[in-house]
């Protein structure tokens, strides 16, 4: 599966970074095409995803602009380590 999440320190942050990334798309629209959230709720869906057969995610972060952003993965890959 691949999986374009926006994942933002906590909600206000992943608000902020839809908020760069949107454009002319309707904030809700956006938020629910990258599932934007935090970490914490991304480790819920993708549990949630598991339980349902998915064995393998690839995740590209739609904001990526360092390697500074990567360390948002750090918490999602640690709960499935």
């Amino acid at each position: 599966m691949l999986d374009i999440p926006v994942i933002g320190r906590d909600r206000e942050d992943a608000a902020s970074i839809v908020e760069k990334l949107r454009g002319r798309t309707i904030a809700a629209t956006f938020i629910r095409r990258h599932h934007a959230g935090s970490a914490d709720e991304h480790i819920g869906r993708y549990r949630l995803l598991a339980d349902r057969g998915v064995k393998t995610v690839f995740v590209s972060l739609p904001d990526l602009s360092g390697p500074e952003d990567v360390l948002r993965l750090a918490p999602v890959a640690a709960a499935f380590t």
